[in-house]
C-alpha cells in the first residue's frame, strides 16, 4: 500500500463509521422483519429463519449449527454472519444468507465426533488438541473452542479447497512459518481468542486470496513489516485488544494493496 492510500485509508474514518452505522441499522431491519416470526416461539426460544422450529436462545451464536438450515449462525459477530454482511456492503452486493438444504456428508474422512454437512465440518468444543485429518475436498471448517495449541508444518496441506477456517478459542502459542502452506483458496482465517504472542516473517505468504484475518485477543506484542506479505487480496485485518505498542514500518502495508480496513 503506498503512502497516499494509507493517508487515504486514515482519511477515510468517517466513511467506516458510516458504514458501520449502515451496517448495524441493516441488522436492525432484519431483526425487525423477525419480529413476527419470534412472537410464533416461546419467551427464552427463537425461530430456525422461516421454518417452525423453536430452539433455545442459549443455542443461538454458540459456534454449531443447531438449526437444520444454519439460521441460528447468520449475523452471529466474528463467526461468518457479520463478516459477511461487512464485505457484501464494501463491494455494494445484496446480503442474501444461503441457507443449506442439504445435510448429505460429501466428505470421506472426518472425525466421528464433528459433524458433516456436504463439504463443510464442524468440530466445535470437542476437545481436539490437534487438527484431525479430514478429507482433501473440505470447505468450509470449524475447529473453535477446542484445546489446539500449536499449528506445525504443513497441517493443511492437503486442504486446497478450503475457503473458511475458524480456529477461534483455542490455546493457540505457536504458529509454524510452513502452517498455511496449501490454502490456496482459503478467503477468512479467524485466530482470535488464543495465545498467539508472535506472528514470523512469510507466515501468510501463501495466502494469496485470503479477504479477512482476525488476530482479535492475542497478546501479540510485535509484528516483522514482512508479516501480511501474500496477502494481496486482504480487504479487512483486525487486531483489537493485542499487545501492540505500535504498527511496523508504515511499507507493511504494501504487502496488503486491497486493503480497506484496519
Amino acid at each position: 500500500m503506498t503512502r497516499d492510500k494509507l493517508h487515504r485509508v486514515r482519511m477515510d474514518v468517517p466513511a467506516i463509521i458510516l458504514l458501520i452505522h449502515l451496517t448495524q441499522t441493516h441488522i436492525k431491519v432484519m431483526e425487525a422483519s423477525r419480529g413476527a416470526e419470534e412472537a410464533r416461539c416461546p419467551l427464552g426460544q427463537f425461530p430456525c429463519g422461516n421454518m417452525s422450529v423453536c430452539l433455545p436462545q442459549a443455542l443461538q451464536c454458540n459456534g454449531h449449527n443447531d438449526c437444520p438450515n444454519r439460521a441460528d449462525e447468520l449475523l452471529c459477530g466474528d463467526n461468518i454472519g457479520l463478516a459477511d454482511l461487512i464485505s457484501e456492503k464494501l463491494r455494494n452486493k445484496p446480503v442474501i444468507p444461503q441457507p443449506v438444504t442439504q445435510s448429505e456428508c460429501f466428505l470421506d474422512k472426518y472425525p466421528e465426533s464433528c459433524d458433516c454437512t456436504q463439504t463443510d465440518v464442524e468440530c466445535v468444543e470437542v476437545s481436539l488438541q490437534e487438527v484431525p485429518v479430514l478429507s482433501p475436498n473440505v470447505t468450509w471448517l470449524s475447529l473453535r473452542n477446542n484445546k489446539i495449541q500449536t499449528l506445525p508444518d504443513m497441517v493443511f496441506s492437503e486442504y486446497s479447497a478450503l475457503e473458511r477456517l475458524f480456529l477461534q478459542n483455542n490455546s493457540l502459542q505457536f504458529v509454524s512459518r510452513d502452517a498455511f502452506s496449501g490454502l490456496r483458496s482459503l478467503k477468512k482465517l479467524f485466530l482470535s481468542e488464543n495465545l498467539i504472542s508472535s506472528l514470523g516473517p512469510g507466515v501468510f505468504r501463501e495466502l494469496n486470496q485470503l479477504e479477512w484475518l482476525m488476530l482479535d485477543h492475542n497478546p501479540i506484542s510485535g509484528l516483522s513489516a514482512d508479516t501480511f506479505m501474500g496477502l494481496h487480496s486482504l480487504m479487512y485485518l483486525s487486531m483489537v485488544h493485542t499487545s501492540l505498542q505500535q504498527l511496523p514500518h508504515p511499507s507493511f502495508c504494501q504487502h496488503m494493496p486491497a486493503l480497506d480496513w484496519l
